[in-house]
């Protein structure tokens, strides 16, 4: 999806102009809402949708908490803070850019799975570039950085990851879908969310996405246990050691297909929680590979164990058929976030 060409330069014409602005010069919240609009207009033509995310602090500035109603708002003035300057030079780069929201990226089925760890000292991680071997690369904080939090070095990580990517095949990247493993929960989320409440994650995520355009890739951050990241490796190389073919470490193929795989069914933990959650007898094992019949479903109590990439689609399809008798019909589901064998 892409904005036809008088639309952005009509958009551009404004962010520029606003960014042109002197820092003390006031605008009436009236004219900054006309070109909000104007913005919020595209928003389904940006990457993942993210022009919505880079408009936030544009609604706290144009209404502010206890402001009233009606039109005496807007016939007031603001100053336009560096924040809402941030998010305009977002839309200066995407509108400047020839990128657009892909319903579905040209090569998605190519998957190029990279590893990043951030510890206190430094930092490192692999790169799988298409048909090429696996590449290692590691780095050292300055001493500026060691006062740094863990979830800034986390996700600088991730930031140096797609550098890498961009320095040793960016043309090769291009149009695939990138999974990104780290064992830092707030790097998942961030990049899940596209912003951040703290200024120095903020700016990290804003390059980050910015990146992620330029390379024409679809990200996918996924989180896994510490203990993943000793087994494959990247955790050594944040510490200052390359992984050789004598270490003792898991086949690279077969420690990222286990991230993706289904929990193997354990009639014990189905009836640990069937105990303590007081859900009804029997319950009825369902094969997430098998063919999904709703009125198989209708007054039973049937249990899942689908893959992660998967379980969206298998709750839909069940609460679906929940509707329908939602007293007599229940279901459970184990849907693993992280690696079951750890």
């Amino acid at each position: 999806l892409r904005v036809p060409l008088p639309k952005r330069e009509r958009a551009l014409a404004v962010v520029e102009y606003l960014l042109a602005s002197p820092l003390d010069q006031e605008f009436s919240r009236l004219s900054l809402a006309v070109s909000t609009g104007i913005l919020q207009s595209l928003v389904e033509a940006t990457p993942n949708r993210m022009g919505a995310t880079y408009l936030r602090a544009h609604y706290d500035t144009l209404h502010p908490e206890g402001a009233g109603t009606g039109l005496s708002p807007y016939c007031t003035k603001t100053l336009l803070p560096s924040h809402i300057r941030d998010e305009l030079l977002w839309w200066q780069f995407l509108l400047r850019s020839p990128f657009g929201r892909f319903s579905r990226m040209r090569r998605s089925a190519t998957l190029c799975p990279n590893w990043g760890d951030g510890s206190g000292t430094g930092t490192g991680g692999t790169l799988s570039l298409p048909d090429q071997p696996l590449r290692m690369w590691q780095g050292q904080w300055d001493p500026i950085v060691y006062r740094f939090s863990s979830n800034w070095k986390e996700l600088k990580t991730l930031l140096l990851t797609l550098e890498q990517l961009k320095l040793q095949g960016g043309a090769d990247v291009c149009g695939t879908t990138v999974f990104y493993f780290t064992d830092n929960s707030t790097t998942y989320w961030i990049a899940q969310a596209g912003h951040s409440s703290s200024p120095r994650l903020h700016h990290l995520i804003w390059q980050i996405k910015c990146l992620e355009l330029e390379l024409g890739i679809h990200l996918q951050v996924v989180h896994v246990p510490g203990v993943v990241m000793i087994s494959q490796g990247s955790d050594a190389l944040s510490r200052g050691v390359w992984v050789t073919p004598f270490q003792s470490l898991q086949d690279q193929r077969l420690l990222t297909a286990s991230v993706f795989a289904p929990i193997t069914p354990d009639l014990h933990l189905i009836e640990s929680y069937t105990r303590q959650w007081c859900l009804p007898p029997h319950p009825q094992i369902i094969p997430w590979d098998s063919e999904w019949v709703g009125s198989d479903l209708l007054d039973r109590f049937t249990v899942w164990f689908p893959p992660p990439e998967l379980a969206r689609q298998a709750i839909t399809f069940v609460l679906g058929t929940w509707v329908e008798r939602p007293l007599t019909t229940s279901a459970l589901f184990f849907v693993p976030r992280v690696v079951p064998a750890f």
